[in-house]
């Protein structure tokens, strides 16, 4: 019986000890007071405030390894996390807004800060990113293959990267904003994919999609407000024309005769 117990008790302080936020984590950088702006300034971090007491910090640490690891390579963005009870701290979080813990800060190259308000999952964080440093390079949401370069004839796959396509001066773009559990949108795919192979003749005009369920932070910089929305980007005017006509090929085709340049 004894035995058991202490069997029970090691198991319960090796897990405690695993889950303890203060301990090193792989490509996570431990923040001291005195160094802490020197080190932040001029880059783009992601920081963990924390208190090594706190059972949130302590939940959120096999996440936040995972995240140190992602990141360790990264050239545009780094993973840190501050004690935010270690002396000297109090004029740090207050800078940060820092009430609770743990509280997840971007503080970017520019000096200004965004709080992390989503769901402290990987997939949350890397969200949270991308949606807030679009140009970041190498990184993408779990499960996401990196994006392809446009090859005439087939429908372009847009995500984090859809503004660099769809901002290209030498490129007419046409999107189809959706999401997988659309209806309407499942019916209008064979149309889409149909226009794409009926533009192979045409490089320069991009016949695209953006999943705008999992990507939502670029639908809302286009005013998608329901499924599908189709917007076209001509060349020379990259704020977008919104299609409302009707979503069969020989009308895409029509629409894309008069308005392509």
């Amino acid at each position: 019986m004894l035995k058991t117990l202490f069997g029970v008790l090691a198991i319960a302080l090796a897990v405690t000890a695993d889950d303890d936020p203060s301990l090193k984590m792989e490509g996570v950088t431990d923040f001291k007071s005195a160094s802490f702006q020197n080190e932040v300034e001029g880059g783009n971090w992601l920081i963990e405030f924390y208190a090594p007491w706190c059972g949130w910090c302590k939940k959120l640490v096999p996440t936040w390894t995972e995240m140190g690891k992602k990141l360790a390579d990264n050239k545009d963005i780094s993973v840190g996390k501050f004690d935010a009870t270690q002396d000297g701290s109090g004029p740090i979080a207050e800078k940060y807004g820092v009430q609770g813990f743990p509280t997840i800060i971007l503080i970017k190259k520019d000096g200004s800060s965004v709080k992390f308000t989503g769901s402290r999952t990987t997939e949350g964080f890397v969200s949270f990113l991308i949606e807030q440093l679009p140009g970041i390079r190498d990184l993408t949401l779990p499960g996401e293959a990196p994006e392809k370069d446009h090859t005439p004839g087939e429908v372009l796959a847009l995500g984090r990267k859809a503004e660099a396509v769809i901002s290209d001066p030498t490129k007419n773009v046409f999107v189809k904003f959706f999401a997988p559990w659309c209806g309407h949108c499942r019916k209008m795919a064979p149309d889409w994919v149909k226009l794409a192979e009926q533009m192979k003749n045409s490089p320069d005009t991009v016949i695209a999609e953006v999943d705008a369920d999992k990507h939502g932070h670029v639908g809302e910089k286009y005013q998608v407000r329901g499924f599908p929305t189709i917007v076209f980007f001509p060349k020379s005017d990259k704020s977008g024309k919104h299609y409302h006509g009707t979503r069969d090929t020989d009308a895409f085709l029509k629409y894309l005769d008069v308005n392509a340049e």
